[in-house]
């Protein structure tokens, strides 16, 4: 768990590890230089159960601060969890026993809510495709960003991925993609297990900064000699609908303002499994 400046948050993320119905878990908190009261919150939960150990470092960012904490772990699968967000009780419970039903994959993913300040809640993975199992390939990858933020990932991943890089901002899709280009087979359960939260009042501009990531990483990925001739072509149409959505984007903002444009953006999101289903392979 990388944590900054989660003060208001990071409680209720360590309540939901403590309550988990599996026991047989550690659970490292980086806490990434915080101003605020996140590490002392973190040391008391760590004083209360000795599964939690708290490492203090000065702001890195929150891939090498994900990066630190999986290195000072030592459990043969990492489940990530943000200090915003949250598990159900039987997270760890239900992900174990889909990866004893589903032997043989790299990244186990779920799906999970969307929550908004105002209590309301939307699944993460919405539409029809997205209530059964399925694998996604590094194919599905190159085309947009599916794999949830609390999923979990073997070890031996971290390192054929080549860890987490320290400069990059959308750092988990960034890592599936490496991850994925060097073998790491994903398989999905379509249970929801955790609460990711997300608020009405954030601004589109955070929307175009993920997206010019997005542009980067998709580059990076052309450039690593690791794909296809038809999965760089993937990549490359990937990058082409990016940059045509951030310019889009980037008027829209001029014409109707960052809140009109965001709360349009959303609608637009929401309905996206319905104007353009995803292809994605049965496994």
């Amino acid at each position: 768990m990388p944590a900054y400046n989660a003060s208001a948050t990071i409680a209720e993320a360590l309540r939901s590890v403590r309550a988990q119905t599996y026991p047989g878990w550690e659970l490292v908190v980086v806490d990434d230089g915080s101003t605020d009261a996140t590490g002392a919150i973190a040391r008391s939960y760590a004083e209360r159960d000795a599964r939690i150990r708290v490492v203090s470092q000065a702001n890195m960012g929150c891939g090498p601060a994900r990066g630190v904490a999986v290195e000072r772990s030592t459990g043969d699968f990492i489940c990530r969890l943000d200090a915003d967000d949250f598990y159900v009780p039987d997270y760890l419970e239900a992900q174990r026993q889909f990866i004893t039903e589903h032997p043989g994959f790299d990244i186990y993913a779920c799906n999970g809510w969307r929550l908004f300040a105002d209590g309301r809640r939307r699944l993460y993975h919405e539409g029809p495709r997205f209530k059964r199992v399925i694998s996604l390939t590094l194919d599905d990858l190159l085309q947009e960003s599916l794999v949830f933020t609390t999923s979990i990932f073997r070890r031996r991943i971290y390192g054929l991925a080549g860890g987490m890089r320290p400069d990059v901002y959308c750092e988990d899709y960034d890592f599936w993609l490496r991850a994925m280009s060097a073998g790491a087979k994903h398989i999905y359960n379509p249970r929801p297990l955790s609460f990711c939260r997300d608020s009405d009042t954030q601004m589109t501009a955070d929307v175009v900064r993920i997206h010019e990531c997005q542009i980067r990483v998709l580059g990076d990925a052309v450039r690593s000699g690791r794909l296809t001739p038809r999965q760089v072509e993937i990549a490359r149409r990937s990058i082409s609908l990016l940059q045509h959505n951030l310019r889009f984007r980037r008027r829209a903002l001029r014409l109707l303002g960052p809140a009109l444009a965001d709360r349009l953006f959303r609608v637009a999101h929401s309905m996206a499994w319905v104007i353009r289903p995803y292809r994605l392979r049965r496994r």
